[in-house]
């Protein structure tokens, strides 16, 4: 019997083997991560003009608003993060720039804080009780609701759209059952970790050039430290750079709509408090 002969498979082994290897070829695809959805179109995109700045001049309009829980989705507040909304409207005739190290927490004990990077942010999320709690009960059909509404929710309402209007943009909120679905606890953990990542990206500052007469808005992860205000330094294409430090502004929260509850259509955005900003030479 030649050598390769003795290594040759029964044509039942074969047919076995190609089955098999069909089985998982279909599961591979069925269990791939989801596409993030489109970004919402809220870069460069002017300021809606019935959200108040917390600092204006001729140039720029500044305004640092605090995170809150919208009542749905994950609580970064509860998982060590302290999220803050930065929005800045470039009102000059030139592109400017804010980079993320550039922005500093000052926290009410007076002590500063740089901004978490997307792996420092996740780290201390995963390491919290908080996490873990929600981590262990990914297999079940209650882990859809976790994410979804946990950073989108708010952003939307600061935005001029509504406390509801990016509910079906974000991530998770479409599909709120994909992770309790994936009912073997393993995956839901995978999905929960994945997803809540996901969210962190998807909302973070972007660091790209604001065009004149153009507006950004994005989330910074600080840890929670009780923040009173941010520093942020300001860039112009020309060279020049100013710093302005803004107490942060609560958000003026709607109340929460029952679940099957539809979101009034005349929801006013939040309005942050008249001034209260001051300029850092």
């Amino acid at each position: 019997m030649s050598m390769s002969g003795a290594f040759q498979r029964p044509p039942a082994v074969r047919r076995a083997l190609v089955y098999v290897l069909c089985a998982l070829m279909l599961c591979s695809g069925a269990c791939a991560p989801r596409q993030p959805p489109p970004p919402p179109r809220v870069y460069n995109q002017p300021l809606p003009t019935d959200v108040a700045p917390t600092y204006a001049d001729h140039r720029v309009q500044l305004t640092a608003v605090s995170y809150a829980w919208m009542g749905q989705g994950f609580d970064y507040s509860r998982a060590g993060l302290e999220p803050v909304i930065l929005k800045v409207a470039n009102t000059s005739g030139a592109g400017m720039q804010v980079l993320v190290d550039e922005v500093v927490g000052i926290a009410q004990d007076g002590n500063e804080y740089l901004v978490y990077t997307l792996a420092q942010a996740g780290q201390m999320i995963f390491n919290s009780e908080y996490y873990r709690t929600n981590r262990d009960a990914a297999g079940s059909a209650v882990a859809g609701t976790i994410i979804g509404a946990g950073l989108g929710s708010l952003f939307g309402l600061l935005v001029g759209g509504g406390p509801g209007a990016w509910r079906g943009a974000i991530i998770g909120a479409a599909g709120g059952g994909v992770t309790g679905a994936l009912t073997g606890s393993s995956q839901g953990q995978a999905r929960l970790r994945h997803d809540v990542m996901q969210e962190l990206q998807y909302f973070v500052w972007k660091e790209t050039y604001i065009a004149p007469q153009a507006s950004r808005v994005g989330y910074l992860y600080y840890p929670r430290v009780n923040l009173r205000a941010v520093r942020v330094t300001v860039r112009g294409t020309g060279g020049e750079v100013q710093a302005y430090e803004l107490p942060l502004v609560a958000p003026a929260l709607p109340p929460t709509p029952a679940a099957d509850a539809p979101v009034p259509a005349g929801t006013a955005p939040a309005q942050a408090p008249p001034a209260g900003a001051t300029l850092t030479q």
